[in-house]
């Protein structure tokens, strides 16, 4: 694929440090904008952090973490210009408290070493905790708002999922469990929206994975 001009610029000045030395690539180019090796890394990281999994930078993973890095980048871009709005510095407070509660048992020390064996900034994190509140408003608000949920579909989704887990003797009924099924099932359908538009946008964008960095 041939760039433009300020494209394969832009490229070269994110690769070379004082000297010549490489400090950078370009990973993935979408549309004209720019995903770096660094980025796909980093996503790499945060994923296995959070994942309690170890760190792993096998050509499949980097792969994955490539393709999750497009299609955030088309949401980020259709939330700029749409302007949906970003979460509130207690909302990610928040999350990040139930990351340290229910990874690292409430141990502070214990988070902030994972941090450093990762090699993540605890920056970087809070800006991923952002980004994922955000997305999630994103889904919310573009594909969720005006979905209407059927008694029908509440009372099959009470059959299927709710009702087998009940005791013996239970006599609840879909209405007692209205409210939750709605909510859950109006994210399911606004989660599959929101998977559809990502492919429908992604066939119209030019991407290219450039392989030296998935290896």
């Amino acid at each position: 694929m041939a760039f433009p001009r300020i494209l394969v610029a832009i490229g070269f000045l994110l690769a070379k440090a004082a000297g010549g030395e490489i400090i950078d690539r370009v990973a993935i180019t979408v549309g004209a904008r720019v995903i770096t090796e660094s980025e796909v890394r980093q996503a790499v990281r945060l994923r296995q952090f959070l994942n309690g999994e170890p760190l792993d930078f096998r050509a499949y993973i980097l792969r994955d973490a490539g393709e999750r890095l497009v299609d955030q980048l088309l949401i980020r871009l259709e939330n700029e210009n749409s302007r949906y709005g970003v979460p509130s510095e207690e909302a990610v407070a928040a999350a990040q408290a139930r990351i340290i509660a229910e990874l690292f048992r409430g141990d502070r020390v214990a988070y902030e070493t994972a941090l450093k064996e990762y090699g993540i900034d605890e920056r970087l994190l809070l800006e991923h905790l952002r980004w994922q509140l955000t997305v999630v408003r994103f889904v919310g608000v573009r594909f969720g708002a005006g979905l209407q949920i059927t008694p029908e579909e509440v009372q099959a989704y009470f059959m299927a999922e709710i009702a087998p887990k009940l005791g013996p003797g239970a006599t609840a009924t879909a209405e007692d469990f209205q409210s939750q099924i709605e909510e859950t099932l109006r994210e399911q359908r606004a989660n599959e929206l929101a998977d559809d538009w990502v492919r429908e946008t992604r066939a119209r964008t030019i991407i290219d994975f450039h392989p030296e960095v998935f290896q």
